[in-house]
């Protein structure tokens, strides 16, 4: 690091990629907030559905919508987010709830160990910040259907979700 780096000092800030109309919703449970996930990636220039991908949705107290965040972008079977990135949003947006997305190209809905992990992991890092981590819904691939598939972790296993 050069002397000139080590002695500047970095404004930090909360920069908006994109907006979308305002959906006039409260996201008060799972079904609001897959709405708002669907809403989002259907208008998105990023959704793939053959590539795992990795979303936060972070709202207020009240349910009023604060932000939607890309987290990861993997491939066919995985994406690894990290973090202290994936919460980095939300922190600068001052919210207080987080809703975890992510959805299987395989079209299954049954979380694997992994995600049964990372979601440990996330209820803890948001447990240490102050946040909560409503749930985490696991998105299968729509065929026919005009909905995705989805589930929810914290109604399928709530201890997930408990420090």
């Amino acid at each position: 690091m050069s002397e000139v780096a080590r002695h500047c000092i970095r404004e930090v800030g909360l920069r908006i990629v994109k907006e979308y109309p305002t959906m006039d919703t409260r996201v008060m449970s799972p079904t609001d907030a897959y709405q708002v996930w669907a809403y989002v990636v259907e208008r998105s220039g990023w959704w793939d559905p053959q590539r795992e991908t990795v979303c936060t949705l972070f709202t207020d107290y009240q349910g009023h919508v604060d932000g939607f965040h890309l987290a990861a972008l993997g491939d066919k079977s995985s994406a690894s987010p990290d973090i202290g990135l994936m919460l980095r949003p939300v922190i600068l947006a001052g919210s207080a709830r987080v809703f975890l997305f992510h959805n299987h190209p395989s079209g299954s809905l049954e979380p694997s160990p992994e995600d049964m992990v990372i979601t440990k992991t996330v209820a803890e890092a948001c447990r240490l910040l102050d946040l909560c981590l409503m749930d985490h819904l696991i998105i299968g691939t729509r065929e026919k259907a005009k909905i995705h598939p989805w589930t929810s972790l914290r109604a399928s296993d709530e201890s997930l979700f408990t420090p």
